[in-house]
């Protein structure tokens, strides 16, 4: 069965709901801070900090991202190879 994976534009008072939902914060400095732990959050496809501005969250997951052209495709990749695997 093949999966369909579909992105949505939200308002940023939306993104901003649903990444405090998540755990996340955005500090004065514009980027996200996991709440629990207080340390910035790092991107785990780019390996960078990740501001509110740029952050993706994936739909139908908890994953937040880095809403970059690279972080967003290695993403994809990910996901298409996963959905071959099954």
């Amino acid at each position: 069965m093949e999966k369909t994976l579909k992105f949505f534009n939200i308002t940023q008072e939306q993104k901003r709901a649903l990444l405090k939902a998540l755990g996340y914060e955005i500090l004065e400095d514009g980027f996200l801070y996991d709440k629990k732990n207080g340390k910035p959050y790092i991107c785990p496809n780019s390996d960078e900090k990740v501001s509110f501005d740029s952050a993706t969250i994936v739909p139908g997951s908890l994953l937040v991202i880095k809403g970059d052209p690279l972080s967003v495709s290695k993403y994809l990749s990910e996901f298409e190879e996963k959905q071959v695997k099954k």
